[in-house]
């Protein structure tokens, strides 16, 4: 019989990590950055508020990577909590415009059922 939830972590690290990824960088916030992860980087530019049905325009990005990804690397998993100061945790990536963006993690939300991380971003720059 065929493990669907296998399949499923199966599929989707080779989105999150091949199909659809992009290198990112983590920067701790000592300032130190990890080596390149590979991940599926997300920006929204226009929301939907379910109370009023009505869109607006917000800019919301996200990314997702591999659990697996954080595990070969042997570190903590890089969150929102700031250990060093007022300094949160960083990731930088070029988006499909070519645009070099860079962001704070604001939530880090692993998913130990599909073995994947997604991170909430904070815009910092672009």
């Amino acid at each position: 019989m065929v493990d669907l939830l296998k399949v499923a972590v199966t599929d989707l690290n080779k989105i999150l990590s091949i199909d659809f990824a992009q290198d990112i960088e983590f920067i701790s916030p000592a300032g130190v950055s990890l080596p390149i992860i590979r991940g599926y980087c997300n920006q929204v530019a226009l929301s939907f508020d379910p109370e009023t049905g009505q869109n607006f325009a917000a800019s919301r990005a996200s990314i997702s990577i591999p659990k697996q990804s954080i595990v070969n690397l042997q570190i903590e998993l890089p969150n929102k909590s700031e250990i060093n100061g007022d300094q949160p945790w960083i990731v930088s990536f070029t988006d499909k415009l070519n645009i070099k963006r860079t962001y704070s993690i604001i939530e880090c939300m692993p998913d130990d059922t599909l073995q994947c991380i997604v991170y909430k971003l904070g815009l910092i720059k672009t």
